[in-house]
């Protein structure tokens, strides 16, 4: 993994990471992508999640367990805006469509 750490905001305490070789970016405006958020000890959850970048629909498709594996997330419907790592991972701010990697 190589961690390219971003700022949600500076009175955020995780720490956000997005995994650069994981980012893929699909031809219907889609980015996919692994996040880590750190806390302040050794807790780190990891998730395996997407965009569309024209509508801000996220989804997230699995969360990494210890044993480094993956756990599907079985209801995907939740889906919610995370606008700052949107923004800042993976779409132009100004144009809101895939950045071309």
């Amino acid at each position: 993994m190589r961690p390219c750490p971003y700022q949600v905001s500076r009175a955020a305490s995780l720490r956000y990471f997005v995994d650069g070789p994981s980012i893929s970016v699909a031809g219907n405006d889609i980015v996919r992508f692994t996040l880590v958020a750190k806390g302040t000890g050794s807790a780190e959850n990891v998730s395996y999640e997407a965009f569309r970048c024209s509508t801000g629909e996220r989804t997230t498709y699995a969360y990494g367990k210890t044993d480094r594996t993956w756990r599907e997330v079985a209801d995907r419907s939740g889906r919610r805006s995370r606008e700052r790592t949107r923004r800042a991972m993976c779409c132009s701010p100004t144009t809101l469509s895939a950045r071309r990697l």
